[in-house]
């Protein structure tokens, strides 16, 4: 099991935003508070929904790569539909995303000036003809590294979502004295993005989480009937691997693993 405690105003927060759709739910937080977590938990619940998830991940060392995090969330999913339903996610006006998402590799011109917007408009019907299937979850973590081109369609998606069966969740990290981009402030600040800002776990959350990682079975009042009984319960201090502030296991390095 993988708990997720104190984080009910969150999850509840989520799950509105899933059964309204139309929206965007933007994660802030300072580094290892959980945000990576209640995105991943905001997919698992789409998909339990019945809704499509398209996820991208922004990297320190992308940044140059234009719409490289729309790429990664709309290249899988065109590659698995088939031909006829290709087509039609693809129809009209989307079909001038094709730059954006790996359908044509020229992309040298299309970061600025006219052709940006063709693109982006050519994105926002791709992303409208996905959702007329089926209801879409857009999941973006560590946007705060997502290139310019990617953010700029973001922005531009967030001001047009009214009207689509689409859901926006981005996890931006929060470093101390420092601002978010221009991007990310203009997506924040639009009338349908609804942010949260995780606050650190109690002690007593960290030591609960802590226990279930050591010993699940103990945490669901199944004591290890079979463990060693030479053995401490839970393992002895050696087998404890730290926890980070949102909880996370961190692993010890097994046996001819370098320390």
């Amino acid at each position: 099991m993988n708990l997720l405690l104190e984080r009910e105003s969150e999850l509840a927060a989520l799950d509105s935003a899933l059964v309204a759709m139309g929206g965007l739910v933007l994660v802030r937080g300072a580094p290892g508070i959980g945000k990576s977590r209640l995105v991943a938990e905001a997919g698992e619940r789409a998909a339990r929904a019945g809704r499509s998830v398209l996820r991208g991940r922004g990297g320190e060392l992308e940044r140059d790569f234009a719409f490289g995090v729309v790429r990664q969330l709309f290249g899988p999913a065109l590659s698995e539909l088939g031909a006829v339903e290709r087509s039609a996610a693809l129809a009209g006006a989307a079909a001038l995303a094709g730059p954006a998402v790996g359908l044509d590799e020229d992309r040298g011109g299309v970061t600025t000036g006219d052709r940006l917007f063709a693109v982006m408009h050519g994105l926002y019907w791709l992303c409208a003809n996905l959702a007329s299937r089926r209801p879409l979850l857009l999941a973006v973590d560590d946007a705060q590294w997502a290139d310019e081109q990617s953010l700029r369609w973001l922005a531009y998606l967030a001001r047009r979502l009214a009207d689509l069966r689409v859901l926006v969740v981005l996890a931006i990290r929060v470093e101390e004295d420092a601002e978010d981009s221009a991007l990310l402030q203009t997506i924040a600040a639009e009338p349908l993005t609804r942010t949260l800002e995780p606050r650190p776990l109690s002690i007593g959350a960290v030591g609960a989480q802590r226990r279930e990682s050591v010993c699940p079975a103990r945490t669901h009042g199944r004591a290890g009937r079979g463990r060693d009984r030479s053995r401490p319960p839970g393992g002895g201090a050696a087998d404890r691997a730290p926890a980070s502030r949102d909880g996370e296991q961190k692993r010890a390095p097994t046996a001819g693993q370098a320390a």
